[in-house]
């Protein structure tokens, strides 16, 4: 793990883009950010916004805790803003801390500018002198982000802590930027209206301009922020009627009509875009008052007014944020909302239909990832940009989030209009695209779900909920397609469900059963290795093969209990192999979910130390894709696993983001040839001149070579000849339960040991 702070490219995304929780809004957010907006925009206490704010991210990510601290006047140290969930002593001992360099995370984001991410305060030289205080408050990471004024100046710092070693992901950046952008806006709030009290205090301190007129409203006195606020001096307009200046377009008897029924104790308030004695249009609010005589005639008016122009931009610009993405500038997630129950309404008077496109861009991730942020939001621009020129109605488009957009047709006669529409915008978005400093194009697709109100959800939930089906169904189908929602896709919704809920039954009724494949050694024809493959016997469906239920589990987190369960077995089966006299080692597969989890080393030390098993008999199996994540954490987590002694095997490789530097950049022990260049391997020059590379290349980075799925005599003579170590496939063995496999390897030893004495 690195032990420097690391920068993320900056990306803006707006903290209203709530999604859905299986089809459910997340009302509690919402109104806890709609509470967050009234209070930026009732102009409420520092304090009180900046506490909201902290305990509103809180609330949208679990396992931090927030904190934001203030630039002091004299720009040199950061006071306490707010961190309700920190402890006391801790607030106490960083408020006044002077920024620096070195001065943990808050005080160097402040010092530089820039972001900072600790993700291991314990070992982080920022943290020198803050150590002990963070390790009292059980604080292990800490990301800070610089508050910044819209002009660039620091105003403080925003800070996520984690009581764990931790590193952001992508929504966590964003995070982060949005919270600090809404600090920020606060700040300057905050500061303007501190402003405008000593300005207040210069003019006669009084905030508001006066003028008092005679009962033919011609102006009598004005103060000094009247002449401020207007231009005029009281020598320009002594004499005048007032409301040719504060209301063109009304008259006297307009006036002496709406103030007719005032007395001494009321007034009239109104606003009133008027204009400077430059010729400026602004906005005032104006609040007209009565003086009368004893006898109740009018004697006076009192004209008391305030320039509310600026307020009323930046009211527009917090209800312009709540409402719109500020990337894309596309209508955002609680805009859509608005506008989807407006169309509903629509609808059930008019009896008409509409329909909602629901489009994810196909590998997002893996594109922002190479590309890194910035392009990556620079592309999402594009995307957008193309969307509202192929849609022309841009009202009718809104990004839900990440690369997720959504379009509302309204009026629609066909369903075969919204299939038209979707092959045009997937042809559009499919066609390349020129980003700033990129020498090549880049190229993007996407996958579209199509609901229609009523057919498909008399709900937005539903409607939602349907079109997603329908998207992640074209994800199914290959990508760069569309797909219409049907029945069919809620059984299968539902059938999936209902799985889930049996895997977690079938964990507790020992419904799963691992099954080992022998792996051959070529230059031994010995049973050295095997790979455990996990089964599972449905009481009521029979044998559920994993390519159903593997991607059910990762999907909703229950691959970390399957994984555990498999450890468990496979150490079960080490130490009875052990009992036998048998030395093989067998594999276990592990999912990305299982690696980023934090757990999985200590889950093997806890399995292995059960079954008094040491590591030298275990193996662990990972994808390619897992080497898409943060690459210095992948050496740190692969490096504690081979300290432990287990080794580790790329699975697959050559079927996904293969890069020759993985191999050199990576602790590997071994490389698994994937079945497809395996099969039909005998007639085909070009798949053995591949697998030939592959060994030469790991047999030079010193790795052992296994070849996954050999069904023939040729194919095993073919890679013996090659110089692979092992073969693994039918020729030899298919998947064995336990006691059939414990079998078949004391056979084999037999064969290779005729001093083996087989326990049987």
């Amino acid at each position: 793990m690195s032990k420097q702070p690391t920068e993320a490219q900056t990306g803006q995304h707006s903290l209203s883009n709530i999604r859905y929780t299986d089809g459910m809004t997340n009302r509690n957010s919402i109104m806890r950010y709609n509470r967050l907006m009234e209070m930026l925009l009732t102009h409420a206490p520092l304090d009180y916004i900046l506490n909201e704010l902290v305990l509103f991210i809180e609330k949208e990510k679990p396992g931090i805790i927030g904190s934001i601290l203030l630039l002091s006047d004299d720009q040199n140290h950061l006071t306490s803003g707010a961190a309700p969930n920190l402890p006391d002593f801790y607030n106490q001992t960083i408020d006044g801390m002077a920024i620096g360099s070195k001065a943990g995370s808050c005080g160097t984001a402040a010092y530089h500018g820039k972001r900072v991410i600790v993700t291991d305060i314990e070992n982080n030289e920022y943290w020198a002198d803050f150590k002990g205080v963070a390790h009292q408050a059980n604080l292990r990471a800490c990301w800070s982000e610089p508050i910044v004024s819209s002009t660039k100046k620091i105003l403080g710092t925003f800070a996520m802590y984690y009581q764990e070693i931790k590193a952001p992901d992508e929504n966590d950046i964003q995070l982060i930027l949005e919270a600090a952008r809404l600090a920020g806006t606060a700040i300057e709030q905050t500061n303007a209206e501190k402003h405008q009290q000593l300005t207040t205090n210069i003019f006669n301190n009084l905030p508001y301009a006066i003028a008092t007129t005679d009962s033919n409203f011609q102006i009598l006195s004005i103060n000094n922020a009247f002449e401020r606020i207007t231009g005029y001096s009281l020598n320009d307009i002594e004499g005048l009627e007032a409301f040719m200046l504060m209301s063109p377009g009304k008259s006297s008897d307009d006036y002496r009509e709406e103030l007719g029924s005032l007395d001494d104790t009321s007034s009239r308030k109104e606003e009133i875009r008027t204009q400077r004695k430059s010729g400026e249009d602004y906005l005032i609010e104006q609040t007209i008052t009565v003086l009368r005589s004893p006898s109740g005639k009018v004697d006076r008016y009192i004209w008391l007014f305030d320039d509310i122009s600026a307020r009323k931009r930046a009211e527009g610009v917090i209800q312009h944020q709540a409402n719109y993405d500020l990337l894309t500038d596309l209508p955002n997630r609680n805009l859509l909302l608005d506008r989807l129950n407006w169309a509903i309404k629509l609808c059930n008077k008019n009896q008409s239909k509409f329909g909602l496109l629901v489009l994810d861009l196909d590998h997002f991730k893996e594109i922002n990832d190479s590309l890194g942020h910035e392009l990556g939001d620079e592309l999402l621009k594009h995307v957008a940009q193309r969307l509202k020129q192929y849609i022309k109605t841009s009202d009718s488009i809104s990004r839900l989030g990440g690369d997720e957009f959504a379009i509302v047709i309204p009026n629609i006669n066909e369903v075969h209009d919204l299939e038209t529409l979707a092959k045009g915008l997937i042809e559009e978005i499919s066609k390349p695209y020129s980003l700033i400093n990129k020498e090549n194009l880049s190229y993007i697709t996407t996958s579209i779900g199509i609901s229609v109100y009523p057919n498909d959800g008399d709900s937005i939930e539903q409607l939602f909920r349907s079109a997603d089906q329908a998207m992640y169904s074209a994800k199914e189908q290959g990508r760069n397609c569309f797909s219409l929602y049907t029945q069919g896709l809620q059984e299968k919704s539902d059938s999936q469900a209902k799985l889930h809920q049996d895997l977690k039954v079938a964990i507790q009724n020992n419904q799963l059963e691992l099954y080992y494949q022998p792996i051959i050694n070529l230059k031994t024809n010995q049973l050295d290795k095997a790979e455990c493959l996990i089964r599972w016997n449905h009481p009521e469906k029979g044998m559920i093969s994993p390519a159903t239920f593997i991607p059910i589990a990762e999907k909703t987190g229950i691959i970390k209990e399957l994984g555990y369960w498999i450890r468990e077995q496979a150490c079960s089966q080490v130490k009875s192999c052990i009992n036998d006299g048998l030395k093989i080692r067998f594999s276990v597969n592990i999912s990305t979910l299982e690696f980023w989890s934090g757990e999985l080393v200590s889950s093997f030390l806890e399995s292995m130390e059960k079954h008094c098993v040491v590591a030298d008999y275990l193996t662990v199996e990972i994808t390619e894709s897992l080497f898409m994540k943060n690459q210095s954490e992948m050496v740190l987590a692969l490096s504690n696993l081979r300290t432990l002694g287990v080794r580790i095997s790329i699975d697959d490789f050559g079927t996904g983001y293969s890069s020759l530097s993985y191999l050199g950049s990576f602790p590997l022990d071994e490389l698994k040839i994937d079945k497809s260049f395996i099969d039909g391997i005998e007639g085909e020059e070009r798949k053995q001149s591949l697998v030939e590379a592959m060994i030469t290349l790991s047999n030079k980075l010193g790795m052992k070579v296994v070849a996954e799925g050999v069904e023939t005599q040729g194919q095993f003579d073919l890679l013996k000849n090659k110089g692979c170590d092992y073969i693994q496939g039918y020729y030899f063995s298919k998947p064995l339960p336990a006691a059939q496999f414990t079998e078949f390897a004391i056979q084999q030893w037999i064969k290779a040991n005729p001093e083996y004495s087989s326990p049987i």
